[in-house]
C-alpha cells in the first residue's frame, strides 16, 4: 500500500465510531437506507452540541441532553425529540440535520418499557 502509514488499516474508522458510540448515536446499517436512522445508545456526556453550519438546508445545530448521564445511570429511561415523546429507540436522520434537540433521562436500571416501539 503506498503512500499510507503503519496502523492505519482502518482509514480511522475506529476512531470515527469510538466519537459516534461516546456521543450515544450509531447507524448500524452505515446510512445505506432509503431514509437512514439513528440508533440511540448511551452517551458518555450530560450534553452534546453538534454543528450542522446552517447550510445545505440543515438547522444550526443538533443538541443531546443526557440527564443524570454518569457511570452507573447508563440505561435510557425516556426520551424526547424535539419535545415529541420518543418511544423509539431509533429517529430519522433527517431530524439530525434539521436541528433540534435530543433529551435523554438516564438511570441506573434499564426501562424494559422504554424503546421497544418500531
Amino acid at each position: 500500500m503506498a503512500n499510507a502509514y503503519l496502523g492505519d488499516e482502518d482509514q480511522g474508522q475506529m476512531s470515527a465510531w469510538f466519537v459516534m458510540a461516546s456521543i450515544g448515536l450509531f447507524q448500524t446499517d452505515g446510512g445505506c437506507r432509503v431514509e437512514p436512522v439513528y440508533e440511540i445508545a448511551s452517551p458518555l456526556y450530560e450534553q452534546i452540541v453538534i454543528d450542522l453550519g446552517g447550510r445545505y438546508g440543515r438547522g444550526k445545530q443538533f443538541v443531546i441532553e443526557a440527564k443524570n448521564a454518569s457511570r452507573n445511570n447508563k440505561y435510557i429511561q425516556a426520551a424526547t425529540l424535539n419535545g415529541k415523546t420518543l418511544n423509539s429507540f431509533k429517529f430519522p436522520a433527517s431530524e439530525l440535520l434539521k436541528g433540534g434537540k435530543l433529551t435523554l433521562v438516564m438511570g441506573d436500571k434499564p426501562n424494559k418499557q422504554w424503546g421497544i416501539a418500531k
